[in-house]
């Protein structure tokens, strides 16, 4: 189990000490999984930067007004305008997840339309935010008034531009690592 890039050996949880067991069995609880990510098992072997980029993640997705399935689609679709396999997939399974609950709250287990997950302005903001990710130097004055023009809050705006960080975060360190699309997520993710 590694990755292409020698430099990011994978930590296995097995061989993994308390302290980073302990940041483990966090993300885990968080995502709601049983198995680490492999994203994770990259930065195993440096607690800090793990830990770091840990708190970065759960604080943005995790937290904020924001809906969830709003902020993983804004991952999703950035991530795939920069080719990051490994982040398209991942979301993708995520977002799935999401829609398959949304259904079940909603009591349409039997419909297999996928409209109706975002709102009309929810999908304006992943159009919005994946285009001034693909500008070299985005006026970000403008994308955040269309922003709060879609009915997103001052509070909301910034938490919408931490996605959009976070997903250039996630996209660098997925490829430079060379990590390869965990098996656990070919079978079946439950978040």
């Amino acid at each position: 189990m590694h990755s292409r890039n020698r430099y990011f050996p994978m930590v296995a949880y097995s061989d993994a000490g308390p302290e980073l067991r302990a940041l483990y069995d966090d993300v885990m609880a968080h995502f709601n999984v049983d198995f680490v990510l492999n994203y994770f098992k990259a930065q195993g072997n440096n607690i800090a930067l793990l830990a770091g980029n840990w708190a970065k993640i759960k604080s943005v997705l995790f937290h904020g007004t924001v809906p969830r399935l709003l902020k993983e689609e804004i991952i999703y679709r950035i991530s795939k305008q920069q080719n990051c396999q490994y982040c398209m997939y991942v979301h993708s399974k995520i977002i799935e997840d999401l829609q398959a609950k949304i259904q079940h709250l909603k009591g349409e287990g039997n419909n297999t339309g996928q409209a109706g997950y975002l709102t009309r302005e929810q999908e304006g903001a992943v159009e919005l935010l994946a285009t001034m990710a693909a500008e070299k130097t985005p006026d970000t004055q403008v994308y955040c008034d269309q922003l709060l023009a879609l009915g997103f809050s001052q509070e909301q705006i910034p938490e919408l531009l931490a996605v959009v960080d976070l997903t250039f975060m996630i996209n660098m360190q997925a490829k430079v690592s060379g990590i390869a699309i965990d098996e656990e997520l070919l079978h079946k993710l439950e978040l």
